[in-house]
């Protein structure tokens, strides 16, 4: 009996913490990184990278522009190039 108690608050405890802390692998919704672009572009860029990169030449392009910035790279014209991205891939 006391196993079986233990046994179920351990999974108690285990459901509430994956609560807390929503798994990085759960696939996020166009909106949602949509807006994750808006707060934290390398976040987004992970989360992209697991489902574009090596697959879809244009988000390389866009991932290459980014790492190795060329003079006149603007922060904001990127981003916006990669909402239009993923406002039509997604």
């Amino acid at each position: 009996m006391k196993a079986n108690i233990k046994n179920y608050e351990q999974e108690l405890t285990e459901l509430s913490q994956a609560r807390a802390s929503p798994s990085a692998d759960l696939p996020m919704s166009k909106t949602e990184i949509l807006d994750l672009i808006n707060q934290d572009l390398d976040q987004a860029l992970d989360k992209l990278n697991t489902r574009f990169l090596g697959k879809n030449a244009v988000y390389g392009d866009l991932l290459n522009e980014y790492i190795s910035r060329p003079n006149n790279f603007s922060l904001a014209t990127f981003r916006s190039r990669l909402r239009v991205f993923v406002s039509m891939n997604l």
